[in-house]
């Protein structure tokens, strides 16, 4: 026994050894609970970072879909006709009670434009120019054009230059320089366009009668109460595209008073 020392001091060093091996509970414990609230802060940030990028996403989103909605242009006219400036240079004349509509993002992947009432075009090469309008579609296969369309359903284009494309939902043509087509509720009849009024008629101690009757030839108006001043002559010019000067001028001239309503003027003694 003497060989191997005192047992108590062999205990002890057993003791020693295997608190120095065994893990203590109370560490073990913390280390735990050090690792869970590293995993849940972790777990807590991850979270975060998805609703963030969520968050990101709509709001990426809503700027884009604000952006389309902010770009899009319209214009709109009563009793005026307007010049317009299309984003690739085009010239649009919006004529009067009519109204336009584009997008200026969408522009840019496709020259699209809609059309209610009358414009004349004058379009800058380039990829396809479509005009959509309630009873067909315009396509642009040249350059100027000239586009109308009434509450009836009736649909007019007018090719002044290259050549377009009219489709409706039935049928479709090509127009070119010269060329006019009427769609009426999708049938289309083809001809040739009238030689375009001079800018003024000229008349010389002519019968207001015959004058007045050629105004509501040009503008497509009724003039009421014009056999009054049936023995009355006028002297003087008139324009063609200007209605609202040309009855201003012959009444001045003649002494008549008249009034106006849409498409009809009203003459009074």
């Amino acid at each position: 026994m003497e060989e191997f020392g005192n047992i108590d001091d062999i205990l002890s060093s057993i003791v020693f050894k295997e608190d120095k091996q065994m893990p203590n509970k109370e560490l073990v414990g913390k280390l735990i609970c050090e690792e869970r609230a590293r995993l849940r802060k972790k777990e807590h940030h991850r979270r975060s970072l998805i609703r963030k990028s969520i968050a990101a996403s709509a709001l990426i989103i809503f700027t884009i879909a604000l952006s389309f909605w902010s770009a899009d242009k319209i214009v709109k006219t009563e009793n005026t006709k307007t010049a317009i400036v299309l984003p690739d240079n085009s010239n649009v004349e919006l004529m009067e009670n009519s109204r336009l509509q584009y997008n200026r993002i969408k522009w840019i992947f496709g020259r699209n434009l809609k059309l209610s009432g009358r414009a004349s075009f004058s379009v800058n090469k380039g990829g396809k120019f479509t005009v959509i309008t309630k009873e067909g579609d315009i396509t642009v296969l040249g350059t100027k054009f000239f586009v109308a369309q009434d509450e009836k359903g009736i649909l007019s284009v007018d090719c002044f230059e290259g050549s377009v494309k009219v489709t409706t939902e039935t049928d479709e043509c090509i127009l070119k320089k010269g060329e006019s087509v009427d769609c009426n509720f999708g049938e289309m009849t083809l001809h040739k366009q009238k030689e375009p009024l001079p800018e003024y008629l000229t008349y010389n101690n002519e019968s207001l009668a015959v004058v007045l009757q050629q105004l509501e030839n040009i503008y497509g108006i009724a003039i009421e109460s014009k056999e009054i001043y049936a023995d009355y002559h006028f002297t003087g010019e008139i324009a063609t595209g200007d209605l609202d000067e040309a009855i201003e001028v012959i009444c001045s001239t003649c002494g008549i008073e008249y009034k106006m309503a849409e498409d009809r003027i009203s003459l009074t003694k």
